[in-house]
């Protein structure tokens, strides 16, 4: 089973994240929720998740410098951003950074269970 790591500062997409989606029936297990991406920095070496699912614009941090702060530290940690921005650069530069993909809130749960 994976472990998956939630960042997000909206706590009703926070829920519905956590809560909403059957996790475990796509081999993953959530072993943490945090609301910024400062908790997110200091987690990540706590918790050790396979996969982050981060949110774009947090306090603390951005979905970006988390992305640049696994690479740097090589954390073997798969990042998937999530974001209400439609911005072309976030897209490519979290790309180019090493995010695993890149999903549009509202997030479709279907989406997300395949990815």
């Amino acid at each position: 089973m994976y472990k998956l790591l939630i960042a997000e500062d909206d706590r009703a997409i926070l829920d519905k994240l956590q809560h909403n989606i059957d996790w475990k029936s796509v081999g993953f297990q959530v072993c943490g929720v945090v609301t910024s991406g400062l908790d997110a920095i200091q987690a990540i070496p706590l918790l050790k998740p396979d996969v982050l699912l981060t949110d774009m614009e947090m306090p603390g941090a951005t979905g970006l410098e988390l992305i640049q702060k696994i690479t740097e530290e090589r954390y073997p940690v798969k990042t998937v951003v999530l974001s209400a921005y439609d911005n072309y650069q976030y897209v490519r530069s979290s790309l180019r950074m090493g995010a695993f993909d890149y999903l549009l809130k509202p997030v479709n749960e279907e989406k997300l269970r395949e990815l």
